[in-house]
């Protein structure tokens, strides 16, 4: 099994830190322009300051802010509660029958209290690798261009195939000692 990929931007390639880490690691791009980072807040985005300094620019709207030096974004900041796609700058193939599965990073989640969002990649997909990423906390987290962000881990799919049964009788084959049981109902 083999994950290829080729960049289509300016980004780090994917690699595993170590040989045997399930995870290959996937990294902010570091030629992303203002429009690459779109906001998923609930309010659509709006420029609410934009501030020209010396040699960079920052552009802030209210849940996510942009530092743009020469025209690519060196650091972006996500305020608390907010939620963002963020290209990863590569497009990637692999074998059919299996997923590329999004994964936090043990370290980006516990840090900065960061999930990953949308995160199941199919093998016919042959677009750019696009994160939706999600501050569940209460603070404002920031990356730089060139971060390791993301893990994507490679599993087997099996294609079950859906069928619709008529009613509940023709659903189950027996009774089960669970039956309908839910949260909490097999004990401690």
């Amino acid at each position: 099994m083999k994950l290829r990929f080729t960049k289509i931007r300016e980004v780090k390639a994917p690699l595993r830190a170590h040989p045997t880490d399930a995870g290959v690691d996937f990294f902010v791009p570091t030629d992303l322009k203002a429009n690459d980072i779109k906001n998923q807040g609930t309010q659509p985005p709006r420029v609410d300051s934009f501030v020209t300094f010396k040699d960079s620019i920052l552009i802030n709207d209210g849940s996510v802010r942009l530092f743009i030096r020469d025209g690519k974004i060196t650091e972006f900041s996500m305020g608390p509660h907010s939620s963002i796609l963020l290209p990863l700058g590569v497009k990637v193939s692999f074998d059919n029958n299996h997923a590329l599965i999004f994964f936090n990073k043990s370290g980006v989640a516990a840090n900065k209290h960061l999930v990953v969002g949308s995160c199941v990649v199919d093998s016919e997909y042959q677009g750019e690798l696009i994160l939706n990423l999600n501050n569940i906390s209460n603070r404002t987290v920031s990356f730089n261009a060139g971060d390791k962000i993301i893990q994507g881990i490679i599993l087997p799919v099996i294609c079950a195939e859906v069928d619709e049964c008529e009613n509940e009788a023709s659903l189950y084959s027996k009774e089960s000692n669970r039956g309908s049981g839910g949260f909490g109902s097999t004990g401690n």
